[in-house]
């Protein structure tokens, strides 16, 4: 018989009645049913979520079935790669106040040197780091080429679809004709341990025209 074609096996006895004679001292009828093949046997799968915070698997049998203990780490595949972007931006405004933490700005890629003029020669710059999702990050750091006030001192994480501003200041910037800044983030999304953190894409903008 096949265990494929017959998952279940139900044997049907009927017990036909001749005498009363053997059921003193609490006899009662009894069948046996043997079988020769194979021992019972039970098969499991482990059916990994496809959540993009699951990052490892560990499963056991425990009771009447014992097995070996699996435990692996789950590497997310590109779905799961946070999408990350920055941008720096200059303020165009002659006004400062307008330049520091939530200031209305206007905020451009590019600035007249009039502007640094009137703002003592400073340039003030504002970075927008936004995870884009389907993970958050974190461990993140602003990295800028050109000014070290840009580069944030603590790591931040940020969830998906989130963003945070950075900003930063450059002084004496009228003998410094012209001058590219960019900036980039380091951090580390939804990944395996051992995965090292990846960088942005940078952002450039050409601070004076």
């Amino acid at each position: 018989m096949s265990a494929t074609a017959h998952t279940s096996l139900t044997v049907t006895t009927t017990l036909v009645l001749k005498s009363s004679a053997d059921f003193a001292s609490g006899n009662q009828p009894r069948l046996a049913v043997d079988f020769a093949g194979d021992a019972p046997q039970v098969c499991f799968r482990t059916a990994i979520s496809t959540d993009c915070s699951v990052s490892g698997v560990s499963d056991t049998a425990t009771g009447t079935f014992t097995s070996d203990t699996v435990a692996l780490p789950v590497a997310p595949d590109a779905v799961c790669t946070p999408v990350v972007t920055v941008e720096k931006e200059i303020c165009t405004s002659a006004n400062a106040a307008k330049c520091g933490p939530g200031g209305s700005g206007p905020w451009a890629k590019q600035a007249p040197v009039s502007v640094l003029g009137l703002l003592d020669a400073t340039a003030y710059w504002r970075i927008t780091v936004t995870d884009h999702g389907p993970v958050g990050i974190s461990g993140t750091h602003v990295v800028d080429s050109v000014e070290p006030s840009c580069q944030t001192a603590g790591a931040f994480s940020l969830e998906p679809g989130h963003a945070k501003q950075v900003y930063c200041s450059t002084h004496a910037l009228l003998n410094l004709f012209p001058i590219t800044n960019q900036a980039k983030v380091s951090y580390t999304g939804q990944r395996p341990a051992w995965t090292p953190p990846a960088h942005s894409a940078w952002s450039s903008l050409l601070r004076l025209r």
